[in-house]
């Protein structure tokens, strides 16, 4: 699951040019599969809540050398926390 997240993770911050494709693609799988997407949404909220969270550590821990080499280990920790509380916004307007 963590390389599935650093993968989630790097589609969302580098390719910002999909977003709302993903952003749609979402709200096919609510209406397909309703009790899969609120156990997703669910477990986003829990792992991105803030700094501490094991979301964080999860997708930190699978940084590859160089990515993002401007950014210390404190501000990458930030970003990854910004990006995925970002998608939970946009996936929170689906899912209302």
């Amino acid at each position: 699951m963590t390389l599935d997240l650093y993968y989630i993770f790097d589609i969302l911050a580098n390719c910002p040019e999909f977003n709302q494709r993903i952003i749609d693609g979402l709200k096919g799988f609510e209406r397909k599969y309703p009790s899969w997407f609120a156990r997703f949404i669910k477990g986003l909220k829990e792992n991105f809540t803030d700094l501490t969270a094991d979301g964080i550590f999860m997708v930190s821990s699978q940084r590859p050398s160089g990515a993002f080499s401007n950014l210390t280990d404190d501000q990458f920790k930030e970003f990854i926390l910004g990006i995925f509380q970002q998608l939970i916004e946009e996936i929170n307007t689906i899912h209302r």
